[in-house]
């Protein structure tokens, strides 16, 4: 029972955090790794936890391309 409320919470948050097609055309496009920093970082301030890693950095995973929640170690969705 218990793993099964986990894993649904997992998807759960994958739907929450997964960036929009628009944010993530907008990522994609853009070069400039600065850039793309500030198009995670304005995407995080509209979430409702504080989506940053102890270090300031926004918790992002590069391979799927999901915003990571709080308190994550692994992605939910490829679990790197």
């Amino acid at each position: 029972m218990l793993m099964s409320s986990s894993r649904a919470l997992q998807r759960s948050c994958w739907f929450q955090f997964q960036l929009s097609y628009s944010d993530k055309d907008r990522y994609e496009r853009e070069e400039r790794p600065d850039a793309q920093k500030q198009i995670l970082v304005d995407i995080a301030k509209k979430l409702p936890i504080f989506t940053r890693a102890t270090s300031g950095a926004i918790r992002f995973c590069d391979r799927c391309q999901v915003l990571k929640p709080d308190r994550s170690h692994h992605c939910s969705v490829c679990e790197t």
